[in-house]
């Protein structure tokens, strides 16, 4: 590879170890075999349907389908055009964004290819993807993917050779193309020069030289620091963006590193392998990744954040991880602090959230054992909190994660505290309304009782297949209507005893709600009742 506008060929090998992101069936399903496309009336081939399927691919709904089995519960609708963001867990649905930036899931049944583009035969190499009405504003690319300290938004070419010069070969930093809108350089100091590559888009996905795609600048970054790949060298040491907000000395840094050190939980970026975006959080993505042959999570910060680094928060998330074990809590890895980068690594859970889950496979295929199951595993894994006098704070069926034996665990403790601080805490977060007690929004009064409320709302979530909470009130007025007494309708088909369950958890007064041991006790009592009947 030589530097742009030249497209070379590929001269050395592939991103070792990884699977190219096009193989995202073996990169992300654990277990699963090859996706297998529908048949020919859904307009393309057999050949061309993980070209169709990859993320950035464009699609159209072919029909309007609720993953909730609900109308008002649509996300894409009849002829609209979406983009392909992301498997997930169940090979046959997808998640995907609008045109007004709306995601949703959308199954593979009910989409067709958007263009002629998309069915050509299977080694078809990906063609250069044109400016189009539909592609996202590179400003809003760059916020919602763009999370790294080496990312320099607005950079000219003049002040970039000005940052590299008389740097050390390898030095380099990613920068939005000046030439190119919508693009991205790569800049890297060798031998006394500034070598500039353009990284395009070509189906989708981001490349160099139009031989290894990637889905996101992170995963590219990562693998040219493991081989320079046809690069004039391996990338080493990124000129850093002074808005990515770090520790303000080595010290701090080290000292919030202590913890994992002396737990032997610090991992050598070496020893890392990324892979594509499985999920998005608060403070920035979730990838997949390679540690030892292993498949985790890893959990990647973004840059800059009122109030505070999100380097910090990430590494105030792990450190309230190290302390806490239990077989229904999402289990901390390990964190890499290389350089200026700085992960969290967690177990990788191969069904994904219980909400992603829930909708794409409905009453057809769960039954009321499976919803009773992830209930108790749920309200289990809050037990153990609730004795070690944590408050979740986020309970949400969003933030329970599913492993490859369809176990529930907790996970997101980005906003978890000791129950002491969580009532004196009043503005370290932003707390989700549908599912966050009374008492905790008007007065900030978290307790273990503020998260039975939460927990109640999830089994709602649970029992109606993961619709969205209050469907039929607007989120402003959503407190206003508790406080005047309305309670939600029990989900279709929901057990009598759940709906008591839930009445009790949403008692106004904190103190009449029932505790996790309490409704733990329930719930197995329910699970052993046979056909109860519904409300």
């Amino acid at each position: 590879m030589t530097p742009y506008p030249y497209r070379g060929g590929r001269l050395n090998g592939g991103m070792s170890g990884f699977p190219s992101s096009s193989s995202y069936n073996n990169a992300y399903h654990a277990g699963t075999s090859a996706f297998a496309p529908p048949s020919n009336q859904n307009g393309y081939r057999a050949g061309a349907a993980k070209q169709l399927l990859a993320p950035g691919s464009e699609v159209v709904v072919t029909r309007s389908v609720s993953p909730g089995g609900a109308q008002h519960d649509v996300v894409f609708r009849k002829d609209e055009r979406v983009r392909i963001t992301a498997p997930t867990a169940d090979p046959a649905w997808f998640r995907a964004r609008n045109m007004n930036l709306e995601d949703g899931l959308i199954h593979v049944d009910y989409i067709r290819s958007a263009s002629a583009d998309h069915l050509g035969p299977p080694h078809d190499p990906p063609q250069r993807v044109p400016s189009r009405e539909f592609n996202v504003p590179i400003e809003r690319q760059a916020e919602q993917t763009i999370h790294m300290p080496w990312f320099h938004k607005d950079l000219s070419r003049e002040r970039t050779e000005r940052l590299l010069q008389h740097k050390a070969d390898g030095t380099f930093l990613v920068r939005e193309s000046t030439n190119y809108p919508g693009d991205y350089t790569l800049s890297m100091a060798y031998r006394a020069k500034v070598e500039h590559y353009r990284i395009y888009q070509a189906g989708g996905q981001l490349t160099c030289d139009n031989e290894e795609f990637f889905s996101n600048l992170t995963q590219l970054v990562s693998h040219y620091k493991r081989d320079a790949d046809g690069l004039c060298h391996r990338l080493v040491t990124p000129i850093i963006n002074e808005a990515f907000r770090m520790p303000s000395t080595q010290t701090e840094l080290e000292d919030k590193v202590k913890i994992f050190r002396s737990a032997g939980l610090v991992i050598p970026s070496s020893q890392l392998k990324l892979g594509d975006i499985i999920g998005h959080g608060e403070f920035g993505d979730v990838l997949l990744g390679i540690h030892n042959d292993r498949k985790v999570a890893v959990k990647v910060t973004k840059r800059g954040v009122a109030g505070g680094g999100m380097s910090e928060c990430l590494l105030d998330e792990a450190r309230f991880m190290v302390d806490v074990s239990h077989r229904n809590l999402v289990g901390l890895v390990g964190v890499v602090v290389d350089d200026c980068d700085v992960f969290m690594l967690t177990e990788y859970m191969a069904n994904g959230n219980l909400v992603d889950f829930l909708r794409s496979r409905g009453r057809h295929q769960l039954d009321r054992a499976h919803l009773l199951q992830f209930s108790i595993d749920i309200c289990q894994g809050m037990c153990y909190l609730e004795s070690r006098q944590i408050v979740h704070r986020d309970l949400a069926a969003r933030n329970i994660l599913l492993d490859d034996g369809l176990v529930a665990k907790i996970s997101d403790f980005g906003l978890a505290k000791k129950a002491h601080a969580a009532t004196q805490d009043s503005a370290s977060g932003k707390f989700p309304i549908k599912w966050t007690a009374p008492e905790a929004l008007r007065h900030s009064k978290f307790s273990t009782k503020s998260d039975v409320w939460s927990f109640a709302v999830l089994l709602w979530e649970i029992f109606s297949f993961g619709r969205v909470p209050y469907p039929r009130i607007p989120i402003q007025d959503v407190v206003r209507h508790i406080e005047r007494g309305y309670r939600m309708e029990a989900p279709e088909g929901c057990p009598n005893e759940i709906t008591r369950l839930m009445t009790k958890a949403w008692s106004l007064q904190p103190q009449d709600r029932p505790s996790f041991g309490q409704m733990a006790a329930e719930l197995q009592t329910i699970s052993r009742t046979p056909d109860p009947q519904p409300a």
